[in-house]
């Protein structure tokens, strides 16, 4: 039998894939796009994101290895080519690509032994004769390499980078004139390689041409500005002009690109010495003048050992961005060592890029599968990004190879609590050994038994725990506070003050066993006792910031907020470079609106602190708060330049792009909302993305983006969305669909499908619609409303009415007092409707709504003068309102301004809106100009 179910739901299905495909398809060919423009940035997070939706995307990931290759990181391209020969693929494809990558880590016997194999049959003769003889430049043999470029030339008179490879070897030998005579037919051709010019402007600069110079790392420039090797050429030509500022302004950009080249880091220190900043240019050469400088490159390459003691030393000092510099230096050298690897992966860890961490420890299992330590921080750093199942499995390998390991139980445990698998958390964390643990293991470990228990909802299991610990340890502080914070969650108030008292008792100094025994006083409404003991201790420990910002929050909660203040600046006080009392300070203020206080808080820490992501990030938040939104772009562009993760780069776009919409830019402000998806794909900044479209009248698109990303956005906020975006397309039944999918309990959803009704003029399933919600959930003043329209909507105005009424008694907001003023029109009652509408006009003069009705209602009284002024106000806040115009346009007719009315009636009569009077409108419009004619 034919199932038109099953067909739907494969053709829905089809559908779907047609469209992903589409979508992929787009990305791809924007990504393409942006690396032939040179935007290598804006390349790479479509190819973030088209890799994030399909990673085995080859084409996509081919064009990533190029783009690495082109922004000069051979290391990431190799690691990208490599992947993709060990999958299915014509790995003849790959050679050329990964030669490039050899020879910009200076791989180059890698690379002829790469180019001498027999692998090559399909490749193009020329272009791996080029690759060899960039390779034997390298190697220091010049007579080769040039035998390898003339063959080139000699198979194909058209292939550039072979005369470029030329007039290289003429550069090396110092002979400019027949390296300007090669570049010049270079750039001659169409579309020269942007090297080429840089290599011109190199002939010039040491011929001491610097005009010259500067005119071909322009050209250069045009093309791509962000080109490494013409902006470094460019600042050095402007420092040899003395034009310090812009040779400043280069090197700045150069940095933005690349922070750690070396070139751009001395010729900052040469414009500091030339600007006479002796500080900045010592600072800027000891950058410089570091432990590797101390020894050859060749001698490094054979001894990489310095490499990894170097990371080491700067990971033990937190310097960690010294440390992963050497270890990666270490790591192109030696790229199987498991050790090097770890450390790497470690530093990564510490510095949150868990992606990084991720990816070092990937390559040493594939080097050493049984490494417990290796498959222990892999699970670790799964665990840290919430992907509990890959950290269980890594967790899992390492448990079977040292079942005794407690540390690694530890973290096993964490990853099954993590994934809800408590029972065989509990039952890993008790066969645990403890005895070899310190005391601080002990008691983590403790503390994630019990909160196993807290998960199960076991709270007398986990009391039992902690008062068999107290049994063996009676005055053990911590562990009886603990009993007492879970006596106040099990509810016996009475046995959770008695243990909290005896903590703090044993001991004093404890200020959070104080705080928690204030906490159970409040909640038990002794506000005043509990603010008395807390102000009592912050009188004996006055510089306790914990204590101090507790007190802020209790006089907060009871809305006495200048004591909070006074409270939450005494803690600030006690430690103005301690940036979590910093951003509580400045957030108070906030709250109190005084963001101009808080951005003076925050600037103050930075000026005296090293400049983090964190402090960035919260200054562009609360330039976003203060109303200032392009500061708050400049300082969230700053912010984005420190982040560490994929999370804080995501969460950073998201705030510039939010930073556009207030600036009303909302081109920028898509693009940066895509960004922040690209580099993580979170439900915030997709839906973030959909409602700006909405906002814009954008619909398609919204619901465009929601399809993408489907699979993230599944919480009932998400279904709402969904919803609403289908409405927004007129797509009525996919939306009744989607919205029934939520609980009967969620009003909005059966208001929106109430609406769709009402829209449709099936006002019976409307009204039914309604009425069963509000068995539910009788006295929910947007159901009612919408019953109220429904009976508008049959121009059964009394009933409308009655629950008008109700609702005025219950809460008479603005629109409810014009709705009910509106009816009062409709039954003639046009004394209550004035009434009415001047209440909603009172209580928001800005509702051109409001205004509008006030208006009827003195046009319907014959106080047309007093009624103008209203309408003219409701117009100017919403200059489109055709029924607005329609309502000016009478009462001028009803004061002898006939004339004035028909501009007016013109353009209602004209306008694309809709209303309920245009068919007198055009009438009255017909008339007024017949009588002109006459």
């Amino acid at each position: 039998m034919f199932n038109m179910r099953t067909f739907y739901l494969a053709l829905c299905c089809l559908f779907v894939s047609q469209v992903n495909v589409v979508h992929a398809n787009q990305t791809f060919e924007k990504a393409q796009i942006a690396f032939q423009n040179h935007q290598y940035n804006d390349a790479k997070v479509y190819l973030k994101q088209l890799l994030s939706e399909e990673p085995n995307n080859l084409s996509a990931k081919l064009l990533m290895a190029q783009l690495l290759i082109a922004q000069g990181n051979g290391h990431l391209a190799e690691t990208e080519i490599k992947q993709m020969m060990s999958s299915d693929i014509d790995k003849s494809r790959l050679i050329l690509h990964l030669a490039q990558a050899y020879i910009l880590q200076s791989k180059y016997n890698e690379t002829l032994s790469l180019l001498a194999s027999e692998r090559l049959p399909n490749l193009p003769r020329d272009q791996v004769l080029v690759m060899q003889g960039l390779a034997k430049i390298g190697l220091g043999h010049y007579k080769l390499a040039k035998a390898d470029f003339n063959d080139a030339v000699t198979l194909n008179s058209g292939n550039l980078d072979a005369k470029l490879g030329v007039a290289q070897l003429h550069l090396i030998e110092h002979n400019y004139v027949q390296a300007e005579r090669v570049l010049n037919e270079v750039t001659a051709a169409f579309l020269p390689p942007l090297k080429a010019w840089a290599m011109l402007a190199t002939v010039y600069i040491n011929r001491g041409e610097l005009d010259r110079a500067l005119a071909a790392a322009n050209a250069a420039l045009n093309e791509n500005e962000n080109d490494i090797n013409s902006l470094a050429i460019r600042a050095s030509v402007y420092i040899q002009q003395d034009k310090l500022e812009l040779a400043d302004q280069d090197i700045e950009t150069g940095l933005n690109v690349n922070e750690f080249e070396p070139r751009f880091i001395f010729l900052k220190a040469v414009v500091a010495s030339r600007g006479g900043n002796k500080r900045a240019a010592e600072q800027a050469l000891k950058e410089i003048n570091s432990l590797i400088e101390h020894f050859p490159t060749s001698y490094l390459n054979q001894h990489p050992s310095y490499y990894y003691l170097a990371s080491f030393t700067y990971f033990l000092q937190n310097n960690l961005e010294l440390a992963q510099r050497y270890i990666t230096s270490y790591l192109d050298i030696d790229a199987k060592s498991v050790r090097a690897m770890r450390l790497s992966a470690a530093i990564s860890l510490k510095l949150k890029d868990y992606t990084s961490a991720i990816s070092a420890l990937n390559k040493a299992y594939l080097v050493k599968s049984d490494d417990v330590i290796v498959l222990t921080m892999l699970g670790s750093a799964y665990l840290a990004q919430n992907n509990q199942q890959k950290a269980l499995l890594y967790f899992k390998e390492a448990h079977q190879l040292a079942p005794d390991n407690a540390e690694l139980n530890l973290e096993f445990a964490k990853a099954l609590v993590a994934d809800k698998q408590l029972e065989l958390a509990i039952a890993t964390l008790q066969e645990t050994p403890t005895q070899s643990l310190n005391a601080e293991v002990q008691t983590e470990l403790q503390n994630l038994l019990v909160y196993s228990y807290l998960r199960r909802n076991d709270i007398d299991s986990a009391i039992s725990i902690v008062e068999q610990q107290i049994e063996q340890q009676p005055d053990n502080a911590e562990y009886i506070k603990q009993a007492g914070m879970l006596w106040r969650l099990k509810g016996d108030q009475k046995q959770a003050l008695s243990y909290l008292e005896r903590a703090a008792t044993l001991d004093p100094q404890d200020m959070h066993a104080h705080i928690e025994k204030a906490q159970l006083l409040f909640a038990n409404h002794q506000e005043k006792q509990a603010v008395e003991l807390l102000v009592s201790l912050a009188e004996q420990h006055p510089h306790n910031a914990e204590l101090l910002l507790a007190l802020s929050t209790k006089y907060r909660k009871v809305g006495a907020y200048q004591q909070s203040y006074t409270w939450a600046e005494k803690a600030y006080l006690t430690d103005t470079n301690n940036f979590e009392l910093v951003e509580s300070f400045a957030l108070l203020n906030v709250f109190l609106n005084q963001a101009n206080v808080a951005i003076d808080i925050v600037t103050k820490f930075a000026d005296a602190n090293e400049k983090t992501y964190a402090v960035y990030a919260l200054l562009g938040e609360l330039y976003r708060f203060n109303r200032s939104p392009q500061k708050a772009i400049d300082t969230l562009q700053q912010a984005f330049k420190l982040s560490l993760t994929d999370k804080q780069k995501s969460a950073n776009y998201l705030k510039i792009a939010q930073s556009y919409s207030d600036n009303n830019d909302n081109a920028n402000a898509v693009v940066y909302y895509k960004r922040a998806i690209a580099w993580d794909r979170n439900a915030n900044a997709i839906s973030a993305l959909i409602n700006l479209y909405r906002r814009n009248g954008k619909f398609k698109q919204a619901l465009d983006t929601f399809i993408a990303h489907q699979k993230l956005l599944k919480d009932d906020d998400m279904v709402m969305l969904h919803g609403q975006v289908l409405i927004e397309n007129a797509m009525y039944q996919q939306a009744i669909d989607v919205l029934d999918t939520l609980p009967k309990q969620q009003v909005n959803a059966q208001v929106a499908i109430a609406h769709i009704y009402i829209t449709q003029n099936k006002l019976t399933l409307a009204k039914e619609r309604i009425e069963t919600a509000l068995a539910l959930t009788p006295n929910n003043p947007v159901l009612n409303m919408s019953l109220a329209e429904v009976y508008i909507k049959q121009q059964d105005w009394a009933p409308a009415q009655s629950i008008y009424q109700q609702l005025i008694s219950a809460q008479p907001t603005p629109t409810v007092l014009n709705n009910a003023a509106y009816i009062a029109l409709q039954l003639e009652e046009y004394a209550k409707a004035r009434e009415l509408a001047q209440q909603a006009v009172d209580a928001n003069g800005q509702s051109p709504n409001a205004l509008d009705t006030l208006g009827q209602a003195l046009y319907f009284l014959k106080e047309y003068q007093t009624a103008l002024p209203h309408f003219r106000k409701a117009l100017a806040i919403d200059n489109n309102r055709a029924d607005i115009k329609y309502h000016i346009a009478k009462t001028l007719i009803a004061l002898n301004r006939e004339k004035e009315a028909v501009s007016f009636l013109a353009e209602a009569v004209n306008s694309a809106e809709s209303f309920d009077d245009k068919t007198q409108a055009i009438e009255l419009l017909k008339t007024l100009t017949a009588k002109s004619k006459s």
